[in-house]
């Protein structure tokens, strides 16, 4: 009789540390635990509650990671360093493959750890470009892109993006994961009853100038609706720096930052959404609010088509009448960024691959 050898289940190595990454791996997760042994590595680039144990309480199951305590004063290029150290430490010499996601400081630190320790290396949320080098995120995409054996697009525009910077092999546009998440909480209620618009700032050009954050602000009161600002705790603790007080703009409604469904929640009962973050113009997209977008571009493209996003950067007293735009109904693309199973997509790729 013929003795049966049992299957050794591949491993992948998922490195995450900011809170789009925590959405982002909660979706995954599920479904790479279905083909192979996965090994969770948490940076926590985003160290403060709200922004990554909030998270991981309300979307994973009694998970435990991996994490790398990273120092908090440190420049970014010492920070990186600290990452890189980490993870070449935690990583099991046995492991098959490094996925990585997006463009944060964590995705470049594994990235460049996966090329020294010779691992197979995965982007998820591949090929985006904003084509501004000014930005961080875009230095560390396009570097990751170079470095990476495997390419998940969100976006047949990415994969083009792709294939102009002459990488064609192992590129698959398989939606995005984000929007599997939002599909499967649609059924979050408004929190308010009253008309408003949600707002969320937190890129470095908007809040490090202590001028343009003043005039978004006042900009943002002077409008007729109530605003729901989620407030990032970098922007909050710049807000003090530059003497801000924010009792002074009463249409404004401070808020904390939010948990997962009650982001969404905020969002779904919003008028329009006033925001800088990647994330949150696409879960815009998906729930059919017009959104204005307070940067000179966006990776997003394909949402600005029927003006249901729109960029502000400059002029801000153009706000109110972008805020009147009404967004063209026909122009609205259900399928945009995929169908929802961007996760199932990803680990039948990957088990035929890894």
């Amino acid at each position: 009789m013929k003795k049966r050898h049992k299957q050794v289940m591949k491993k992948i190595v998922c490195i995450i540390g900011t809170r789009p990454q925590l959405i982002k791996h909660a979706v995954l997760l599920k479904e790479l635990k279905k083909a192979f042994c996965v090994q969770t590595i948490n940076t926590l680039q985003h160290y403060q509650y709200e922004l990554n144990n909030q998270l991981v309480e309300e979307l994973y199951d009694e998970e435990e990671f991996d994490t790398i305590q990273i120092g908090r004063t440190f420049l970014p290029a010492e920070r990186l360093g600290e990452m890189i150290c980490g993870l070449t430490k935690i990583i099991h010499q046995d492991s098959n493959a490094v996925l990585v996601y997006g463009d944060t400081d964590s995705t470049l630190a594994g990235a460049l750890t996966a090329n020294k320790l010779n691992k197979k290396l995965v982007h998820v949320e591949a090929g985006e470009r904003s084509y501004n080098k000014e930005m961080p995120e875009e230095r560390n995409r396009v570097i990751v892109s170079h470095l990476s054996d495997l390419h998940f697009c969100s976006s047949e525009n990415a994969a083009n993006n792709l294939k102009a910077d002459k990488i064609t092999e192992n590129v698959y546009y398989v939606g995005d994961l984000m929007k599997d998440l939002l599909l499967k909480n649609l059924s979050s209620d408004s929190l308010c009853s009253e008309p408003y618009l949600f707002c969320t700032i937190h890129r470095n050009y908007n809040k490090n100038d202590p001028e343009k954050l003043k005039a978004l602000l006042h900009k943002l009161s002077q409008l007729p609706k109530k605003i729901y600002f989620s407030v990032h705790p970098a922007t909050l603790t710049l807000m003090a720096d530059y003497g801000i007080d924010l009792k002074a703009y009463r249409n404004i409604i401070f808020l904390p930052p939010l948990s997962y469904n009650h982001s969404i929640a905020y969002q779904k009962g919003a008028d329009a959404i006033i925001t800088d973050s990647g994330g949150i113009q696409k879960e815009a997209y998906w729930l059919k609010k017009m959104c204005i977008t307070i940067r000179k571009e966006t990776e997003w493209i394909e949402t600005l088509k029927g003006k249901w996003n729109q960029l502000l950067y400059g002029d801000l007293n153009s706000l109110p009448y972008l805020l009147n735009t009404i967004p063209a109904e026909e122009e609205y693309n259900a399928e945009l960024y995929g169908n929802g199973q961007a996760g199932g997509n990803i680990r039948k790729i990957l088990s035929k691959l890894i």
